[in-house]
């Protein structure tokens, strides 16, 4: 037991704080506040090593994934990632965030802020030429498009339908400011409508100017035209010869294809192969068709609106960068392309 004079003697104890002990520990603290802020860096200035800015997108740098909007808004379904859109590039990922695509988490790293070199395409072995095109726009899928294109130094011509232009219209707009052509897929891709009458024809081309002025601010210096279905589709048989009096009337050059990547054909698909594994395929059998035929322009039949297309696009350019192909637009031909009746 301990006398109580002794209990009231520790209740009176105070702490020597001018102990050497007690000096030490606002050191300590400061000390480790410093170590560790420094093996923290802050990743929007954060120092890059060679590597890192070689690869574009370090192995250490969180990818961001953008997902489709869903009929709840959830954004449930992904759709791609930076990877996928070859960025490494923020002005690139700014495109997407902010049209039509819905961000999800996303850290971005200062890998992220480091411009990718474009890759520009080699020189072109005798006269070589690809016009890529894209059916069926503008989408929320253009500005990846448009982004791919830039990484590869390419140019396309973009065959927009009118009333997705007036949805679209900041899209149709960079289209134009990335350098490619804006040309027309009629108004409404309504075949019935479209096709219906040699009138009803002319009325969606001047609907479709005016979209794209509304859009763009003015029209494209050269009109170019490609018929929804192709100019050989059974619903244009009847109005095929008026329609092609309008267009030429009209100053209009058309354009049919000889090459694709069958991405709106899947009954080619017999070996129900991924698609993305269809399309690669498909593109392959038909660009080795020119192997025989060097000076023969290639037009190249895509559909924006197909991600699987999207996510393959870096491989078909680059593979046409390959062969040995420069990239053209429509607009610089002097004379249209379709194919005969059949």
């Amino acid at each position: 037991m301990i006398p109580m004079e002794k209990k009231k003697q520790r209740k009176k104890k105070k702490v020597n704080t001018s102990s050497p002990l007690y000096l030490l520990i606002p050191l300590a603290v400061a000390y480790s506040f410093i170590f560790f802020t420094k093996r923290t860096p802050d990743p929007d200035s954060a120092a890059l090593d060679s590597s890192q800015i070689d690869s574009g997108i370090a192995q250490t740098t969180t990818v961001p994934e953008y997902a489709e909007t869903t009929a709840d808004g959830s954004g449930a379904l992904t759709v791609t990632t930076a990877a996928t859109l070859l960025s490494g590039n923020a002005a690139a990922l700014t495109s997407v965030q902010t049209s039509y695509l819905l961000p999800v988490t996303v850290t971005t790293t200062a890998a992220l802020t480091v411009p990718v070199t474009e890759t520009q395409p080699a020189a072109a072995s005798g006269n070589r030429q690809v016009f890529v095109t894209f059916d069926d726009g503008p989408c929320k899928n253009t500005p990846q498009v448009l982004s791919i294109l830039d990484q590869y130094g390419a140019k396309a011509t973009f065959f927009t339908v009118g009333c997705f232009v007036d949805v679209y219209a900041e899209n149709a707009a960079e289209i134009v400011r990335h350098g490619n052509l804006i040309a027309c897929h009629s108004f409404t891709h309504e075949m019935d409508q479209t096709y219906a009458s040699v009138d009803s024809f002319a009325n969606e081309l001047e609907q479709w100017k005016q979209s794209v002025t509304n859009a763009c601010g003015q029209l494209p210096d050269k009109l170019v035209f490609r018929f929804p279905g192709g100019s050989t589709t059974r619903y244009a048989k009847d109005v095929r010869a008026g329609a092609i009096q309008r267009l030429d009337a009209g100053g209009w050059l058309y354009f049919d294809w000889n090459a694709g990547d069958n991405d709106k054909w899947q009954k080619g698909n017999t070996e129900n192969l991924p698609d993305e594994q269809y399309f690669m395929k498909s593109y392959r059998e038909c660009i080795n068709w020119f192997n025989e035929k060097p000076d023969e322009p290639v037009i190249l039949l895509l559909h924006e609106t197909e991600i699987g297309t999207v996510n393959i696009l870096p491989q078909i350019l680059q593979d046409l960068i390959d062969r040995g192909y420069s990239f053209h637009l429509l607009s610089e031909r002097t004379e249209s392309y379709i194919k005969d009746p059949v």
